[in-house]
C-alpha cells in the first residue's frame, strides 16, 4: 500500500515526483475506474458492493487525475458518506482556484469544472439515466441552506430544488 499519510501535499501528482517503477510496486490508482463504472452503469450492482468497492478504492487512489474526485463525490453520496462526498466535491470545485495540482498556470481544467456540476447533479441531486427515463433523489447536506439546478432532458426542462428539510422537482416543456 502507498503511504498516503506520510506523503507531503507538495508531492502530488505522484507521477511528477516519483519514478513510475516506484509507483508500480504499490497498490495505487491514479483514479478509481471501478468507481466510475459504478456511477455510469451500476444500476445492477448492489449498494453493498458499491460501498465495498468505494472503501477499497478510497484507500488506494491518489486522485492524481482531476477527473477522479468528482466520481468519488457521486458514489460517496450514493453510499451515504456525505462528509467524504462534500470533501471530494470541494476538491473538484477548487482544483484550479486553489491550484491543488500545482499546474493551474497551464490552463483551466475544463473537465474538473464539468465534474463539479456532475458531483452536484449526480451526487447531491441523485440523477441517474435509465433506459429512456431518468430518476432523481436529491439530498441536501444539513450544513447547506439549499441548492438547485436545471437540466434539459429530452423535450423537458427539469428543475430540482433541495433544502435540508425538503426536495422538489418540477418539469416543463423545454426547447424544441
Amino acid at each position: 500500500m502507498w503511504d498516503f499519510a506520510n506523503t507531503p501535499a507538495s508531492h502530488y501528482p505522484l507521477l511528477l515526483h516519483y519514478h513510475p517503477l516506484t509507483l508500480f510496486r504499490h497498490q495505487l490508482c491514479k483514479q478509481g475506474d471501478v468507481v466510475l463504472a459504478h456511477v455510469l452503469c451500476g444500476e445492477d450492482v448492489s449498494l453493498a458492493q458499491k460501498t465495498r468497492d468505494l472503501t477499497y478504492y478510497s484507500a488506494v487512489t491518489a486522485h492524481d487525475s482531476t477527473l477522479s474526485s468528482s466520481t468519488f463525490a457521486i458514489l460517496s453520496m450514493e453510499a451515504g458518506a456525505e462528509d467524504a462526498a462534500l470533501s471530494y466535491l470541494r476538491q473538484t470545485a477548487f482544483v484550479d482556484l486553489n491550484d491543488l495540482h500545482g499546474n493551474a498556470s497551464h490552463g483551466a481544467h475544463m473537465a474538473a469544472m464539468a465534474g463539479s456540476w456532475l458531483a452536484l447533479v449526480w451526487g447531491l441531486g441523485g440523477f441517474r439515466p435509465s433506459g429512456a427515463g431518468l430518476s432523481l433523489a436529491p439530498r441536501c447536506p444539513a450544513a447547506w441552506s439549499g441548492f438547485r439546478f436545471r437540466l434539459q432532458w429530452r423535450a423537458s426542462l427539469i428543475e430540482v430544488e433541495a433544502t435540508p428539510q425538503r426536495a422538489a422537482t418540477a418539469s416543463s416543456p423545454g426547447l424544441p
